[in-house]
């Protein structure tokens, strides 16, 4: 009972040790974090130059086949018993060609992962030295240093974003998604740019990754210091002012790239392999094998003891022979040989049923296999380049493959999103859009009795809803011109209030950035945004609390109050914007099976919508459903000030709470419909894959 408490806590300390990575250091302190923490440098070599011929035969041994051949190998050298012209060494310099051979191989490849990080390694960043950025080396990045990442570089550790306020990264190398996630800084640091005044920074971070839970990381920031000139009424230094919880959405991820900023700046918390992307990665084995290798193992046993039982039957029968047969035959001068040498003289002469050429050929074959497999012309793309063999020992478990997963977005798809359909609620009509040379249709649609379908085609896609047979009067007037000269539309879109409603909220409920050029975390938002602009509802500019939006060339600037961002819990997102008109108005879009429990419409309305949306859903196409209502002034104060406190804390919980509050009792707008095609081939190379006997699933979010 006496030692209980020792182990209690010896335990303790081991599954904290192995289950949870916790740190705690100062900012700007780059001589003490760097003896305290691991640095930047990354290595993906599987050897080194003192371990290599060790460690390499080491791993060669364990093939059931090399252990054979060396035993095979000594026992010629050290008893000089052969069955070969070349001597006793035979057997043993054919061995060490195959031993040598491989390790070449291993040498060239091990090669290739060095210069790879090398490469990685001597990248430069900027980091504050003193009062100045300086070109720094990854390698040289230590945890508490301050890093200025440009726009569309690559972020070279795990970090704090201190500045600006709202960023977004691309980690297409971290889960393979080519959407961007919306990042955000630290409000009291947002506005810290200059260096002097970030060399005036100072606190302690406290870090703890959660090995256990796939690598969570919680943060809290403790600033002690601010420049004079970014200090306010609420901070004060050993307050809860003070002190920040950050959450992933605060974090810059080391291989992500920054996107939608000119720069950012950030504290590194995590350095070198404790950041999350060679923590999630799993270390690959240094020697593959493949199944064809385990299965000649097996056989090779068998072989083996197949062997063993006739040599030593052989060793019996030539005892036997000896001792009795020819005992008495003079002439044949026979000497007694001992039992032990006779099974070692069988046991080389029946060791080639285990031809050792047969792994030479394998090697061989593996080579040139990969040689071609690099080489082939019909595998090259004209963005991607040639395929890249990464482990040539895996070579033959290509002709093996059985199941094929796969995700659909960007893999099978082309991850170019394009506005295909929209259906306006107010009008009860459906329109069709494919983007170049305009026409406009108007069709009586078979699947709406009471309503009309319009069609804005541009090079009309098969997945439109065009039937010649419904096609009306205005089908005839086709033109070239651009929408916003196409009279008939126009006249259209000003008399119906629903359906400017509907292209409005396009216009603001995103998080889309830029003018001309527009990017965003989602691809599906640039595609919707794209389209309002070409319905002269143009989103122009996004500046800190305000958005401008061109409506028939006539700006208007909104307000932006708050923004409800979308999770995968949530399903949908929403902004809080004051109009022009001084009416405060919530705009929301998300799934449909989450909106329309969220509006008012009668079943009967909703059934109409849901139907909307299964057409759409029938011909491949993503669906969004677009709500708005209007916000009284004493409800906007009352959930204007718990919001504003929950987000200055970054508390997503709150945040989450506060949005499902007042996303209640809205009014339908409409459904928008975008296409994502399939790339060129996708169907045939799914045909021959299934011809071929292979099983293809398909992941996805959708």
């Amino acid at each position: 009972a006496e030692y209980m408490g020792v182990v209690v806590i010896f335990f303790f300390v081991v599954v904290t040790f192995f289950f949870v990575m916790e740190r705690t250091f100062s900012l700007n302190e780059h001589t003490i974090n760097s003896k305290k923490f691991p640095t930047n440098f990354i290595s993906t070599r599987h050897y080194t130059s003192l371990n290599f011929l060790p460690k390499n035969l080491f791993f060669q041994f364990r093939r059931l086949a090399n252990v054979y051949f060396l035993i095979v190998a000594l026992v010629q050298m050290v008893f000089d018993v052969s069955d070969s012209w070349m001597g006793k060494y035979s057997t043993f310099a054919i061995f060490l060609m195959v031993l040598g051979f491989v390790a070449l191989r291993e040498a060239v490849e091990d090669s290739k992962r060095h210069f790879s990080d090398s490469e990685l390694n001597n990248r430069m960043t900027k980091v504050l030295r003193g009062e100045k950025f300086l070109e720094t080396k990854w390698k040289d990045v230590v945890v508490g240093d301050i890093v200025r990442v440009e726009g569309g570089s690559w972020i070279p550790a795990d970090m704090i974003m201190l500045s600006p306020l709202i960023a977004d990264m691309q980690t297409s190398n971290l889960d393979g998604e080519t959407s961007f996630k919306p990042k955000r800084g630290i409000k009291v640091t947002a506005d810290i740019l200059k260096p002097s005044d970030l060399a005036q920074i100072s606190g302690k971070i406290s870090c703890i990754r959660e090995v256990k839970r796939n690598g969570v990381v919680t943060c809290t920031l403790h600033l002690t210091e601010l420049p004079s000139s970014h200090r306010n009424l609420f901070f004060q230094a050993d307050s809860k002012s003070s002190r920040f919880l950050i959450q992933n959405i605060n974090l810059l991820l080391r291989g992500g790239q920054l996107r939608n900023a000119k720069f950012a700046v950030g504290v590194v918390i995590f350095t070198g392999h404790d950041c999350e992307l060679h923590k999630k990665s799993s270390k690959s084995p240094v020697f593959k094998r493949t199944e064809i290798e385990k299965e000649l193992d097996f056989s090779l046993l068998f072989l083996c003891a197949i062997v063993f039982c006739v040599a030593l039957v052989a060793t019996f029968a030539q005892n036997l022979m000896e001792t009795h047969t020819f005992k008495d035959v003079w002439y044949l001068d026979i000497e007694e040989t001992k039992l032990f040498s006779s099974f070692l003289s069988y046991l080389i002469l029946f060791n080639n049923v285990v031809p050792i050429s047969l792994y030479v050929l394998l090697e061989f074959v593996r080579f040139t296999q990969a040689h071609f497999v690099k080489t082939d012309k019909d595998m090259c793309d004209e963005n991607l380049g040639k395929p890249l063999v990464r482990t040539i020992s895996l070579m033959e478990d290509l002709g093996r493959v059985q199941h094929i997963f796969t995700d659909k977005t960007g893999t099978l798809t082309q991850n170019d999103l394009k506005l295909s359909m929209i259906y306006v609620k107010s009008t009860k009509s459906r329109f069709g859009y494919a983007p170049p040379q305009i026409s406009l249709y108007s069709t009586k649609s078979p699947n709406h009795s009471d309503g009309t379908e319009l069609t804005l085609s541009r090079d009309y896609s098969s997945s439109s809803v065009r039937d010649e047979r419904y096609i009306g009067e205005i089908a005839r007037t086709q033109t070239q011109s651009p929408i916003s000269e196409n009279p008939e539309l126009l006249k259209y879109l000003r008399c119906d209030s629903g359906t400017s409603d509907f292209l409005f909220s396009i216009s603001l409920c995103h998080n889309v950035v830029g003018n001309e050029v527009y990017e965003s975390s989602s691809p599906d938002e640039v595609a919707l945004v794209t389209f309002a602009r070409e319905m002269n509802y143009k989103f122009r500019s996004r500046f800190s609390g305000e958005r401008v939006v061109s409506v028939f060339e006539n700006d208007s600037v909104i307000q932006l109050l708050a923004m409800n961002e979308f999770t995968s819990d949530r399903k949908r997102m929403s902004v809080v914007c004051k109009l022009p008109n001084n009416k405060v108005r919530l705009f929301c879009k998300g799934a449909d099976e989450i909106m329309l429990k969220l509006c008012v419409e009668t079943d009967e309305e909703k059934a109409e919508i849901t139907k909307q949306t299964d057409y759409f859903a029938s011909k491949g196409l993503r669906t969004l459903v677009f709500a708005y209502r209007d916000i009284t002034e004493f409800e906007l104060v009352f959930w204007k000030k718990r919001y504003d406190h929950a987000f200055e804390k970054q508390n997503l919980v709150a945040l989450s709470i506060l949005a499902a509050e007042i996303e209640v009792g809205m009014h339908c707008l409409g459904v928008t419909a975008i296409e994502d095609r399939l790339q060129e081939n996708v169907p045939i190379v799914i045909d021959k894959l299934l011809c071929a006997g292979m099983k293809v699933w398909m992941l996805t979010g959708d």
